[in-house]
């Protein structure tokens, strides 16, 4: 696989990070000057692989465009097990600070760009910084609760509550992202997942059609 590529972060998508972080808990001027000195940039072709399943990852990446899939085997079949889009940060918990092999690969689905920060400095800064502890637990605690939310919608939800529940976590990617992910990581098939879109869409152009009419009748 070829080396990746990484260049210095634009500080405006730094800055996006910083007020992203800041929403959670104020950055202090050494942990933002850390970000700005630290923080490299990556660009990623569409299917580029940025973890392959077993290595360890090195870094906590910011998708500043385009989106990645988690994708793990199982009885040599590839399964979805997140989807990760814009604004979102993205890593891997099991193989996260090269302590252990990741069970998932990670996989553009599209052109995307990123912004990286190494978890060698991270682990440095949490012997320094209560910021960074407090803001890292609480990026870990959504995405456990994110996790948790995923897997119980997918296990007990039916295949439209499955549905909604995608267009509700990742709004407006359900006609940007290859139906075979999104079947993937719904567990069904995607002639379903398009019988169902079709569906949708259908009962959402009835009731523009209804609001027109009645908008119509308002006036007369």
């Amino acid at each position: 696989m070829p080396t990746k590529l990484y260049t210095k972060a634009d500080p405006k998508d730094i800055e996006k990070v910083i007020q992203l972080l800041n929403g959670i808990y104020p950055v202090s001027d050494i942990f933002r000057n850390a970000l700005n000195k630290h923080f490299m940039a990556l660009e990623l072709k569409k299917g580029a692989t940025l973890i392959k399943e077993g290595e360890t990852c090195q870094y906590m990446y910011f998708i500043i465009r385009g989106a990645l899939m988690g994708q793990t085997t199982h009885k040599k079949k590839k399964i979805v097990t997140y989807i990760s889009v814009a604004n979102e940060f993205v890593s891997s918990i099991s193989g996260m600070h090269g302590m252990a092999p990741t069970k998932e690969g990670i996989i553009a689905i599209e052109p995307t760009s990123l912004i990286a920060f190494p978890n060698e400095v991270i682990l440095q800064l949490f012997e320094q910084q209560f910021d960074l502890n407090y803001a890292f637990r609480m990026l870990v605690q959504q995405y456990y609760q994110d996790a948790q939310e995923r897997s119980h919608i997918i296990r007990v939800g039916n295949a439209k509550e499955r549905y909604q529940y995608f267009l509700q976590t990742k709004p407006g990617y359900i006609d940007q992202i290859p139906l075979e992910h999104i079947a993937s990581l719904l567990d069904m098939q995607p002639k379903t997942l398009e019988k169902i879109r079709k569906q949708h869409a259908d009962l959402l152009k009835k009731d523009e059609e209804n609001d027109h009419y009645l908008f119509r009748l308002k006036k007369a």
